[in-house]
């Protein structure tokens, strides 16, 4: 059986901009806002670690809002100028997955919550894009797909792992 992991509800900060496009990226896809977000969120962290490019995903991050600023003091409006306010959105994640998040934070040289938001707008971004493209909901079917193979090689392992316990019996 596996060991329930402790969660903890921890809040970042989103706009009103933000929270309603994962508002209507969750009922196109058929999941909840703190699914979708954490959804994201894992798939951030996921390819961050798989790739090791933390420093690049933030220097990219810094490009982007650069860009953004510049435009914004030349009078062009952008999505990205208010994202320093929004509301508190809670989320509940395991302890072992907040670590992971502090790691990659602290390797990036920000806080938690600034990874937590680039990972989200930066998903929210992504999801964007695939409405689209029209493939928003295929794409949403394979993530899902995607933990069904992780279940069953979890199944596989722990069962591996009793065998190889009666055996030594």
């Amino acid at each position: 059986m596996h060991a329930i992991a402790t969660e903890k509800q921890i809040a970042v900060k989103l706009t009103d901009e933000t929270i309603e496009s994962l508002d209507k990226y969750a009922k196109l896809i058929g999941k909840t806002r703190h699914q979708l977000i954490k959804d994201i969120l894992e798939v951030g962290v996921d390819e961050v670690k798989r790739l090791d490019v933390v420093g690049l995903f933030q220097l990219g991050i810094m490009a982007r809002d650069l860009h953004e600023a510049i435009k914004g003091k030349l009078g062009i409006a952008t999505k990205a100028m208010n994202e320093g306010e929004g509301k508190p959105i809670p989320v509940k994640l395991s302890e072992s997955f907040i670590c992971k998040i502090d790691d990659l934070a602290k390797r990036g040289g920000i806080s938690r919550h600034q990874l937590m938001k680039n990972f989200i707008r930066v998903g929210v971004e992504e999801l964007g894009t695939m409405e689209k493209l029209g493939i928003i909901k295929a794409a949403s079917m394979i993530r899902d797909l995607g933990k069904g193979f992780k279940i069953i090689c979890d199944l596989g392992k722990d069962a591996f792992k009793a065998t190889n316990k009666l055996e030594r019996r």
